[in-house]
């Protein structure tokens, strides 16, 4: 598509050894309608033949680097930064892709709304080699609004994040959003060193750093990215059933988690990049961390864990938070624990589950059929009802009130306290 004063636009692929994937990855890029873009290629000392694959590649618009040797995530993520002078930037896995003509609709969006940070739904997809029992599954989501877009208050989406109303991926990271440079670049600034990448846990920490450092961002309500779970996805091991202890002590130092227990949580997770943040600006500390509520929310995540292995990180979660509560003041906690209790309003999105045929085997193919499927429910709402997860309905009219979070209070409530 070509027109006049196009935006541009950054994307970024981190990948090893994932040849496999990182083709539908590519393909979802290359089919776009949309030619303003550069896709840089971060190959982390892959040995599977991703150097010769990408070299024989006839786009120009691509960008591709090796490091030769093995990187931690940020590390590697942070040297596609040096490619983006100008535009917008977005990072996807090497198992991940976008619906058709997203780049195009973001281009006009953007025309039309000025804003540093634009992001969409994490619709997933589960590749056929994953160990999901979902596999081969679309999970589409829906804002419940009938808007083009939410724009969303930087500061209230990160206080309840951190109250764990809401989870992380409601934070516009850039693993699911496009970001301007300047952006970035301003925060680097502000931390007076040329990196922006500082934690190991570099999509979290870049969802955190941009709601602390910005006033707004929007979220659009048209499909945009399409998540890949595969069997070697990047949160695979938190997810995978049967994982030991070992694995999740392994997981931890290779990603230089060092400030939270080895525990398979997703919640608890994000405090690791939340603390490197209050490293590197005085004012996230202003920010408080429910832990009345994050205890309710891992032990929720680890209650199909084995015998010894729930005991265990039950120990682990215990002995971290009588440490970590000990940070805040009396006051402080009063006003922790008051808020386990308040009213709580955020957007609804419904969901709804494609089961793909065995002749959808990648995400270039998933993306045609889930932009088929997108464009079919928008036309037929009665379809679309039908379709509608039945579960995630009943908890939304909850969160329609604002007493979700005080109804799962009072009835996880021994759990919180023992």
């Amino acid at each position: 598509m070509t027109r006049n004063n196009n935006i541009f636009f950054n994307i970024i692929v981190p990948t090893k050894n994932r040849r496999e994937t990182l083709e539908h990855t590519l393909k979802c890029i290359e089919s776009q309608n949309y030619q303003n873009y550069q896709l840089i290629i971060l190959d982390n000392n892959s040995t599977d033949g991703t150097e010769n694959f990408i070299q024989n590649l006839s786009n120009k618009n691509i960008v591709y680097e090796n490091s030769n040797k093995n990187l931690p995530m940020n590390e590697n993520w942070e040297r596609g930064l040096k490619f983006c002078t100008k535009g917008y930037v977005s990072v996807i896995g090497d198992d991940d892709g976008f619906f058709p003509n997203s780049f195009d609709k973001l281009n006009i969006f953007l025309k039309e709304n000025k804003t540093e940070i634009v992001s969409w739904h994490s619709n997933t997809y589960y590749w056929p080699n994953t160990e999901s029992y979902k596999k081969n599954d679309i999970e589409l989501y829906f804002s419940e609004s009938n808007k083009k877009f939410i724009k969303h208050s930087s500061h209230e989406t990160l206080k309840k994040i951190l109250e764990m109303n809401i989870l992380y991926l409601e934070a516009p990271m850039i693993y699911n959003s496009v970001v301007d440079i300047n952006l970035i670049n301003r925060i680097k600034f502000k931390k007076k060193r040329d990196i922006f990448f500082s934690n190991g846990i570099p999509d979290v920490y870049s969802g955190m750093a941009f709601l602390l450092n910005s006033k707004c961002f929007y979220k659009v309500n048209f499909p945009v990215g399409l998540s890949g779970v595969s069997k070697s996805s990047g949160g695979a091991l938190i997810s995978k059933k049967d994982k030991s202890i070992d694995d999740i002590i392994a997981n931890n130092k290779s990603l230089n988690i060092t400030t939270v227990p080895p525990i398979p949580s997703y919640y608890l997770s994000i405090l690791e990049p939340f603390n490197k943040l209050c490293e590197e600006f005085a004012n996230a500390s202003n920010y408080n961390v429910n832990f009345y509520r994050l205890k309710m929310r891992v032990m929720l995540e680890i209650k199909n864990e084995t015998k010894q292995n729930y005991e265990f990180y039950v120990k682990e979660l215990n002995l971290f938070l009588n440490k970590f509560k000990k940070k805040y003041s009396f006051y402080k906690r009063i006003l922790i624990f008051c808020n386990l209790f308040m009213i709580t309003f955020y957007p609804i999105t419904n969901r709804i589950v494609i089961k793909l045929d065995k002749n959808t085997k990648n995400i270039y193919d998933a993306s045609l059929e889930a932009q088929s499927k997108y464009e079919f429910f928008n036309k037929n709402k009665i379809a679309k009802l039908k379709m509608i997860d039945k579960k995630l309905l009943i908890s939304n009219c909850f969160r329609k009130l604002g007493i979700y979070n005080i109804g799962l209070t009072a009835f996880r409530g021994l759990k919180i306290f023992t």
